[in-house]
């Protein structure tokens, strides 16, 4: 890793500063998938590079390789990329079928528990079955 300071002194000479110890991350997200990239590095005899890379994206060890050689000539470097797919809200519909079948069965179920509070609009279509989400093939 290179980092770069500029002198205090008169003339501002640029200079380079060498270290094999650093640290970046970056994150984000596209196309419903968010990921965070996380590089260490610490000293070493050579150039060891590690990736840990979620299934499927093995493809892109072999350009990590590539870039990680051309900016670094020695130290262990640990590569690591997260993915996670991010919560789209899918479309929803009555099924109408069973939330008929569940009102018929109310005035049964009044009988037999007297006293009880009648069944709500959202009761009723939070019970299993009611709501669905629409499935698109994706």
């Amino acid at each position: 890793m290179i980092l770069v300071f500029e002198s205090k002194e008169k003339e501002s000479n640029l200079m380079p500063l060498s270290s094999m110890t650093g640290f970046a991350r970056s994150e984000g997200e596209m196309n419903g998938i968010s990921w965070v990239w996380e590089l260490k590095s610490v000293n070493g005899k050579g150039l060891d590079i590690r990736c840990r890379l979620p299934f499927g994206y093995d493809r892109l060890e072999s350009e990590i390789r590539i870039r990680a050689q051309k900016q670094l000539a020695r130290g262990n470097v640990s590569v690591n990329l997260s993915t996670t797919q991010l919560a789209i809200a899918a479309p929803c519909r009555i099924n109408w079928e069973v939330l008929d079948e569940i009102i018929a069965a109310v005035p049964k179920v009044a009988e037999k528990c007297p006293g009880a509070t009648p069944p709500s609009i959202d009761g009723l279509i939070g019970l299993r079955g009611v709501l669905e989400t629409v499935d698109d093939g994706i």
